[in-house]
Formats: C-alpha cells, structure tokens, sequence
C-alpha cells in the first residue's frame, strides 16, 4: 500500500550544476526558470518606468539590459527615480 506523501519539499538554486545528480533524482518535479531575456527586461523596465513617470536615457538602459533578474531591473528604475527626483531644480 502506497502512503501518500507526507510533506511537500520545495528547494531553489542558481548552481545546479553544484549539486550531486543523485540528489536531484530524488525530486518528483523540477522546474527551471531561465534567466530573462534582453527584450523582457526591456519591456518590463519600461512598463516600470511608466508608472514612475520615467524616461528611461540610455545609461538607464544599459543599465537594465545588463541586469540578470526583473528585480535587479526594477532596482534600476527605482534608483533612477530617485535620482530624478533628488536632483535639484534648475
């Protein structure tokens, strides 16, 4: 007779190519979630910057471009932000 499961393990990594494969085999699911491309972040940076009211200059972009998560790209919109709104008026 097969007991159902007693718990649920949900486990995250970045280095999977650390981990013992006989370790891996014991998950019933794996799921991978790639990093997202140039365009999504892109897109999502400027969906972001919208809401601040934001124009996004090109170091901004850059900046963006270069980010390795959609929260490291939100991170850059909000530091523009700031800096906009910090700067002094002219």
């Amino acid at each position: 007779d097969l007991a159902a499961p007693a718990g649920l393990v949900i486990a995250t990594t970045n280095m999977l190519q650390e981990l013992d494969t006989a370790l891996i085999r014991r998950f019933q699911l794996q799921l991978a979630f790639p990093a997202p491309t140039p365009a999504a972040l892109n897109e999502f940076a400027r969906k972001k910057a919208k809401q601040y009211r934001l124009r996004l200059g090109k170091a901004v972009t850059n900046a963006v471009l270069a980010a390795e998560s959609f929260a490291a790209a939100e991170a850059v919109v909000v530091q523009a932000r700031r800096v906009e709104l910090l700067r002094p008026e002219a």
